[in-house]
């Protein structure tokens, strides 16, 4: 499949590069992928895997977090009942990676072959179809348990219920907002109808002020868009958060993974929250701090700080140099130094659950470039890269916890988007040649 001059070129540029030999191969053109893997599927005797038109088993899935089968570049696929591991990998002759899988999950490991770039593609739908049903399994229990509990209060009834049931699957409201709209409850009478049944107390911000400290937790777009605001930071190093629906877990869990806290909820009117969300931050930002007020503007510095991985004085610092520079905020951290690429887009990933794509597993797609500029497309750092079969475009960013970059694109671009992490030297690179191979191509037709 290759030549000799090929091979001795090869272990040569190994040495110097420490590259692996097969990517080595793939960069010069010499083989293509799928030669590469064929033809080590037919020497070690390893079967060649297809993951197209492949339905994801959910035990084995659940065996491997996202961000691990991202981070080894393999994707479970199936769990037998003696408790072996499929697992799909460009790299089935990797030790340490299968050791490495052994040690995490407790089960022995049967490496197949697949390609890396089919990997890459998969693995964020395999993962995501996992998180549709646990999201729609959360919902209708999350929605039943609603029900039963304003049922045993003697609050609504079990037609009532149906009824919501039915209207939620075509209108994706609320539980809660379904039976207000219908006028079958009062605010006041859902507050405290779930207060008596799950024992937690009914919250009123005349009573309790919510505490800067709190405040600098979550951002104000998001305490928007889940009605949910941080009052104070407890003793025990809790949050306690009032919000409309106690039982929303999705959007528990969401707070939580943003402020790296446990949180302690209370519960809230939807028109207090409503009403008051906008003029209590609006306060908080005028008193305080001008490093406060650049959260208002990105997500970026209050996940890294709550991750961890800057500290405080770095955030002020970086921040400092953004208010003379008016650079991005992922940029500065990189040029000083305070992460490197690796670091800021697993971790954005990790906290977020944002996936992280590489472009070189896309192509350029005329008919999305051509909704963007390429000036807009640089001075963002944000590439279309395809669109998905509900008309959703994904779109590779530097930094995908830019509200404001996300609102000028979804207004320009007048689309649905869905955002990915892509490394920003790589995008750096590429924007410039995916909008000169577009240009190109238009040339010739």
């Amino acid at each position: 499949m290759i030549y000799e001059n090929q091979l001795l070129s090869a272990l040569n540029e190994q040495k110097n590069t420490r590259m692996r030999f097969g990517e080595i191969l793939l960069k010069n053109g010499w083989i293509s992928e799928k030669e590469l893997v064929q033809g080590l599927s037919e020497q070690f005797n390893i079967p060649l895997f297809e993951l197209s038109g492949y339905e994801p088993h959910e035990d084995a899935l659940l065996a491997v977090p996202q961000s691990m089968a991202e981070k080894l570049q393999i994707l479970p696929l199936e769990l037998t009942p003696d408790r072996l591991l499929k697992v799909a990998t460009a790299e089935p002759i990797d030790v340490l990676t299968k050791d490495e899988l052994h040690l995490y999950t407790g089960l022995d490991i049967d490496m197949v072959f697949a390609t890396g770039s089919d990997i890459r593609f998969y693995t964020s739908s395999f993962y995501d179809s996992l998180k549709t049903k646990s999201k729609h399994e959360n919902l209708t229990a999350k929605n039943a348990l609603i029900g039963g509990i304003l049922l045993n209060a003697g609050l609504i009834s079990e037609k009532q219920i149906q009824s919501v049931l039915k209207e939620q699957k075509h209108t994706h409201m609320r539980f809660g907002e379904i039976l207000l709209k219908n006028g079958w409850l009062s605010e006041k009478e859902l507050a405290e109808g779930l207060s008596s049944q799950l024992g937690i107390p009914v919250y009123s911000l005349k009573d309790f002020p919510p505490e800067k400290r709190a405040l600098e937790k979550v951002p104000e777009n998001i305490a928007l868009r889940l009605q949910a605001l941080p009052l104070t930071i407890q003793n025990n190093g809790s949050l306690l958060i009032a919000v409309t629906e106690p039982m929303d877990v999705l959007a528990i869990d969401e707070l939580s993974t943003i402020t790296c806290m446990q949180l302690e909820v209370r519960i809230a009117l939807p028109s207090e929250l409503r009403r008051e969300i906008p003029s209590i931050y609006k306060d908080f930002y005028n008193s305080s701090h001008e490093l406060n007020y650049c959260y208002q503007k990105t997500l970026l510095g209050q996940v890294l700080l709550n991750a961890g991985m800057i500290t405080e004085k770095q955030l002020a610092d970086v921040l400092d140099l953004q208010r003379s520079n008016h650079k991005r905020l992922g940029d500065i951290l990189l040029e000083n130094r305070f992460l490197n690429e690796r670091e800021l887009s697993e971790g954005l990933s990790r906290q977020m659950k944002i996936p992280t794509v590489l472009l070189s597993d896309f192509k350029p797609q005329p008919k999305l470039l051509n909704l963007i500029p390429q000036t807009f497309s640089e001075r963002f750092q944000v590439l279309p890269l395809s669109e998905d079969d509900y008309g959703r475009i994904i779109m590779g960013i530097a930094e995908p916890l830019n509200i404001e970059t996300q609102d000028e694109l979804s207004r320009l671009m007048g689309k649905d988007l869905l955002f990915r992490f892509a490394r920003p030297s790589s995008l750096k690179k590429e924007i410039p040649s995916f909008y000169a191979r577009v240009r190109v191509s238009q040339e010739v037709k």
